[in-house]
């Protein structure tokens, strides 16, 4: 089990009980908020780096940090592009947020 799938599985749950930080708590969200935005580019005629640095740059502007931090999150999870089944499984969740807004 990777970091991605254990934090779908169990990050929720695992925040409130105390035993998975906040900081990890977002940054999942942002990971989560980063492939949404690639899910709405999907057949725009970008190139995939474009895409990608658009959704990164989409995801800075929401969480309101840098550009930067939003690649460190996403390396957190080992890599950029999740495989089909990961992003079947993130779909079939419950999306939960740590925003007051």
């Amino acid at each position: 089990m990777n970091r991605f799938e254990f934090m779908i599985r169990n990050g929720k749950e695992g925040v409130r009980l105390g035993v998975i930080q906040i900081d990890l708590a977002i940054k999942y969200e942002a990971y989560i908020t980063y492939l949404e935005f690639m899910e709405s580019m999907k057949g725009n005629g970008q190139t995939e780096y474009k895409k990608r640095a658009a959704a990164v740059q989409l995801t800075a502007d929401k969480f309101n940090i840098s550009y930067s931090t939003i690649w460190r999150y996403l390396a957190f999870f080992d890599y950029v592009t999740p495989t089909k089944e990961e992003i079947t499984l993130y779909k079939n969740q419950t999306r939960w947020t740590l925003s007051n807004s």
